[in-house]
């Protein structure tokens, strides 16, 4: 049924395995002739779909076939087939492993190279963080500087407001005593002219009369 389904789908790599799957099967029952003969139609088109797997494994039914047949050469040409077949299969995966190891080792450089660029833009990153920290600080201290002298500049300006009002108040008090001692003066000289403008007076009076006793 499988073969039939095989040949009207037209499916010749499933046909060729239930070939060679009959043909095996013939051979565990002994029926050397038609499994002679299917597995040399499997053979066939695994040769013509070029399917090394299957031709390896028809090979070696091949080769056990013959073996119990007694057909020796038929039996070592096929096994030494199978031998090839192997040989390129096994060249075939070492070929496959080493393109794998070959993609393995290129996608381990990549991340290498990805993770080495990471790490440094982490330590870029890194670094900028600290200099911005050290800028902080920097700006922070001379804030507090600048707030430091502020304060001394504002202690200073309060000290040197109350000197001020000290200096006029003191400068108000001498100008009011100076005031005070020249207005005394004035006064003084007044007095002072006004005696003698008396005495003056005085003496001009007592002249007078004496030249009058005398005429």
């Amino acid at each position: 049924i499988s073969l039939e389904m095989a040949k009207e789908l037209n499916d010749k790599g499933q046909e060729c395995i239930v070939l060679g799957n009959i043909g095996l099967l013939y051979l565990e029952q002994k029926e050397f002739k038609l499994s002679e003969e299917y597995l040399l139609n499997a053979l066939a088109m695994a040769v013509e779909l070029d399917d090394i797997e299957g031709l390896k494994e028809l090979h070696e039914g091949l080769s056990t076939l013959y073996d119990v047949t007694k057909k020796t050469d038929k039996a070592f040409y096929h096994f030494k087939e199978f031998i090839r077949v192997k040989t390129i299969l096994s060249d075939e995966e070492n070929k496959k492993e080493i393109q794998r190891e070959e993609i393995k080792y290129e996608y381990e450089k990549e991340k290498l190279a990805s993770q080495k660029e990471q790490e440094k833009r982490d330590a870029v990153a890194l670094s900028e963080q600290k200099r911005q920290q050290h800028v902080l600080w920097l700006v922070l201290g001379c804030l507090g500087i600048v707030i430091l002298f502020s304060g001394f500049l504002y202690n200073r300006f309060k000290v040197t407001k109350a000197q001020k009002h000290i200096i006029e108040d003191q400068k108000h008090l001498v100008e009011t005593k100076n005031k005070e001692i020249l207005d005394s003066i004035h006064y003084a000289k007044r007095i002072q002219h006004a005696l003698i403008t008396s005495e003056m007076y005085i003496e001009r009076t007592l002249n007078e009369l004496n030249k009058d006793k005398k005429n």
